[in-house]
């Protein structure tokens, strides 16, 4: 079986759905939605080696109570490189299953992590740089089942956040019930109504709209 990855998450089909979505939104107003879905907002290896480091410890107090007293002049080269083999072990599990990564990770960390990713992501492929500074930035990150949303600050400032953290739940819901393209497309329909209703179109400026950005992102391979 393929392991999920951001790379193929959305079938080819599923993927056109999403950039049709966005297509149509912008043939609408003057708004540009980029929806980018990711592996990961980070890698998380700071986490990842105390966690390995902390179940390694635990290891060892436990071996060290039950190993019998008379053979405890045998561990001062087994503990280290039980200990070593050990660490190693934890860290390559924590990096192949994510969902125990994730469950070892913090809060504070994961919203540290998404709100970086995000600001970086929207900088790079230069969301901020549309004419009416009306871009929306629709962040996917699957290790974290997170979905953040930036907006210029064009539409931001005629927008309640409260609009947006309804868009991102709605996609964060299709993801955990497995119908992430569906909730996606309906989230950018939502965002649609949104500039439509700040940033409509003219019959002249539809005709002279160019797509300023891309509709849809997918990385191949995660920073």
């Amino acid at each position: 079986m393929i392991p999920v990855s951001a790379q193929n998450f959305f079938t080819p089909k599923e993927q056109a759905q999403i950039r049709a979505a966005v297509a149509h939104v912008e043939q609408q107003s003057h708004g540009e939605i980029v929806p980018v879905i990711i592996d990961s907002a980070s890698d998380y290896s700071r986490s990842v080696a105390r966690s390995s480091f902390m179940l390694t410890m635990a290891l060892a107090a436990f071996c060290l109570w039950i190993i019998p007293a008379s053979e405890n002049d045998q561990l001062f080269w087994q503990l280290p490189v039980g200990a070593t083999i050990c660490f190693v072990t934890f860290w390559i599990i924590l990096e192949q299953i994510p969902p125990l990564k994730r469950m070892l990770l913090s809060r504070a960390e994961i919203d540290s992590a998404m709100e970086s990713r995000t600001l970086e992501l929207f900088t790079r492929h230069g969301i901020y740089k549309t004419r009416e500074h009306s871009g929306i930035l629709i962040l996917i990150s699957l290790l974290e089942h997170r979905v953040e949303i930036l907006a210029d600050e064009g539409i931001n400032a005629r927008v309640d956040v409260e609009e947006w953290q309804k868009v991102a739940d709605e996609i964060a819901a299709g993801l955990k019930q497995g119908n992430a393209c569906a909730a996606i497309c309906s989230a950018i329909a939502r965002c649609e109504v949104l500039l439509v209703t700040h940033f409509p179109h003219t019959r002249e400026s539809a005709a002279a709209d160019t797509n300023e950005l891309p509709n849809l992102i997918i990385p191949q391979e995660q920073d």
